[in-house]
This record gives C-alpha cells, structure tokens and sequence, in this order.
C-alpha cells in the first residue's frame, strides 16, 4: 500500500515530459564552437555544452593538450580551470609560459581549490558555490576527477545544475585503456567525447561532433616517445611531395 501510494504522489507531482514534432526538432537552434586548424579535425564542431573526459598516465600530455583546447575556447568565453591534482605548481607554470598565456591574456583563470578552503563545505560544495556566481565561466576544466574525488551523484549534480549552457573537461588517470575511475567512465558514456593521451599523442575513442583524427599535442617529445608512430607518416609524407614533383 505505501508502494502504491508513493507511486501515486509521484504521478501526481511529476512534470510532463516535453515531446516535440520532427518538425519543431529540426526547427531548434543550437550553439558550437567553430575550431580550426588541428584541434577542429581532432575535435570536429563541438555544442556548447559539450562533456568531455581526457584520459591517460602522468606525463602523457592530458595538461599540454586540454591548454591547447582552452587556447581556442577563451576566445569565445572565460574559461574556469580547477587545479585539483597540480593546484598552482611547477607544472602548471610551465605549461602557462610554453602556451604564452600571460603575454597573449587568455580569458581564463587557473583555481587552487585548496587555498583559502572554507572548513564547513566541501570541495563539491565549494565548486558548485563558485558555479553559481552569476558572472560565472562557461567553460569548466577539472583536473583531475581522481584528485578531487567527487562522487557519481556530485558529477551528476553539476551536469544537472550547470551542464545546459556550460562546457565540462575532466581529466582523468587511465588503466588498462580505460578511465581509472568509474565516474570518469560514466562522464565518458553519457557525455561526448572520450580521449586517450600517450606519449603527447591524443587519440579520439568517441566523438557525437566529427573530427576523430590523432592530435599531436607536442610534436618533439612525441617523436621522442614513440618514434614508431611517426615513421609510416613521414614515409607517406615523401611520398607524396614526390608525386607533387612528377
């Protein structure tokens, strides 16, 4: 009887769903940003609102390659980074110089969630605080979703929360060719795009926006890395120039 009843409220309270024509659905507007160069045959035309997991070992490229996303996105909006794993350290440093953040004044601001920690709220709490702001970014990188340890219930909050107008890059550890963390795989499976970095490679595993062709994040550690990957390139590469020249 209490099943029935609870049942009942709920039939009663919950909101109709929204169903539309085929005419009305092709009707509906939507936002993208417009990449170009590299970034946009790896990442195609992403919505707005897109949900994205960076995947792999440290010092395989996830930070160097999530600069160059945020390179091309701080043009459209304030880009949010929260730097759980590597808060405001050497790292960090180095990719903000390598990038020439400061001297090209990106429209981004780099968080370290652990300093000036407000003891009564936790780390998800703080964020989702900071979201609510009404001047607020529109792009949010978390790094990394092992360092912060937000719950699935917390990732799936600020999807609900903020996920319709705001875009969310998580990075995150791999093992085994998958991300390390149930959350992160979960991010992966009902959100966009799921990338693997290795040795300053990226590669495209899912793409809902085109693109799909591997990023070289960083040309000369990638060649140092895994030379193997660059010599059938530079192969077809002569080949090509030769066949230009007959």
């Amino acid at each position: 009887l209490m099943a029935e009843n609870r049942m009942i409220n709920l039939l009663i309270h919950t909101q109709r769903m929204k169903g539309l024509g085929a005419t009305h659905i092709e009707q509906l507007k939507h936002k993208f940003y417009d990449l170009h160069g590299d970034l946009k045959e790896t990442l195609g035309r992403p919505k707005k609102n897109f949900r994205m997991v960076i995947c792999g070992p440290n010092g395989s490229g996830k930070t160097s390659f999530y600069f160059h996303i945020v390179e091309q996105l701080q043009k459209y909006e304030r880009v949010d980074v929260f730097c759980y794993e590597q808060r405001h350290g050497p790292d960090l440093q180095e990719n903000i110089a390598r990038h020439k953040v400061k001297e090209n004044k990106w429209n981004a601001i780099f968080y370290d969630p652990y300093a000036k920690r407000d003891s009564k709220l936790t780390l998800f709490e703080e964020l989702v605080k900071h979201l609510n702001k009404p001047k607020r970014a529109k792009v949010v990188v978390i790094d990394s979703i092992d360092a912060c340890q937000f719950t699935n219930e917390e990732c799936q909050k600020l999807n609900e929360m903020f996920g319709h107008n705001t875009a969310f890059i998580w990075l995150s550890f791999e093992v085994n060719g998958k991300p390390k963390m149930v959350q992160a795989r979960n991010i992966g499976g009902e959100g966009d795009y799921v990338l693997f970095a290795k040795f300053f490679i990226v590669r495209v595993d899912k793409s809902r926006f085109g693109g799909w062709k591997d990023y070289i994040v960083w040309e000369e550690r990638a060649r140092e890395k895994n030379p193997m990957y660059f010599a059938d390139k530079d192969v077809q590469t002569k080949a090509t120039k030769k066949g230009k020249k007959k």
